[in-house]
């Protein structure tokens, strides 16, 4: 079950881990939990060294609901090092929900 605290801790060490490749999907999942520290790990990979992980974390964070879109937007509006992508990632998502 995801919301078992060893799971957390297991997907908050693969997002972390060296390889792009694993950080991804381990953000992916991290989505599907509705926990604070899973959005804490998400909020941290927006400032990923990979562009893509980045647009992951914005993506995931957009999918999660009214909780994720609203610190994505905080993320944004404080001038997060990757606000630029956030944004776009933000803008992208709400054209295509017609927003």
């Amino acid at each position: 079950e995801l919301q078992d605290g060893n799971a957390i801790d297991s997907l908050q060490r693969l997002a972390s881990d060296q390889r792009t490749s694993v950080r991804q999907p381990a953000i992916t999942a991290l989505g599907q939990i509705q926990v604070d520290r899973a959005f804490a790990t998400l909020l941290e990979t927006l400032d990923d060294p990979e562009w893509w992980v980045r647009f992951h974390a914005a993506r995931t964070l957009i999918q999660t609901g009214p909780r994720g879109s609203a610190l994505l937007q905080a993320y944004i509006n404080t001038g997060g090092q990757n606000a630029g992508l956030a944004e776009l990632v933000m803008e992208e998502y709400k054209e295509f929900q017609g927003v």
